[in-house]
């Protein structure tokens, strides 16, 4: 029985015993990048809620280092938790904003040069 499926498998698809071992270790390499996939992902979860929580739990008077949209800054944590769906993870950073960076991208294929553009802050109030 064995026999016939090799043949089968050089008739289907012109492998021979080495070839079908390589493809085998291809498909577990590419399942072990995938379970490691999915652990970073749940790490990154893990470490984003807790720089959540970090600035949640400080006090009022805290700021805290921060880059926002690319600018290293020092904030009140009462802006940053405001912009808690914002945070991202970075290495220069632990506390990294991307805010409203959807509104940016879309500011910046639209207004042209001399355009003028104002932002009443509704944001936060």
């Amino acid at each position: 029985m064995q026999k016939f499926f090799k043949q089968l498998r050089r008739k289907l698809f012109g492998l021979d015993e080495q070839e079908a071992a390589m493809l085998r270790a291809i498909a577990d390499t590419n399942d072990l990048i995938a379970g490691l996939q999915k652990s970073f992902d749940h790490l990154h979860l893990d470490y984003s809620r807790a720089l959540v929580e970090i600035v949640a739990q400080s006090q009022p008077q805290t700021t805290l280092s921060c880059e926002i949209n690319g600018v290293p800054l020092r904030v009140p944590v009462g802006i940053l938790r405001a912009y808690a769906h914002c945070l991202e993870t970075s290495q220069e950073f632990s506390f990294t904003y991307c805010i409203e960076s959807h509104c940016v991208h879309w500011l910046g294929q639209h207004l042209r040069p001399e355009d003028v553009f104002f932002d009443v802050g509704a944001a936060t109030g």
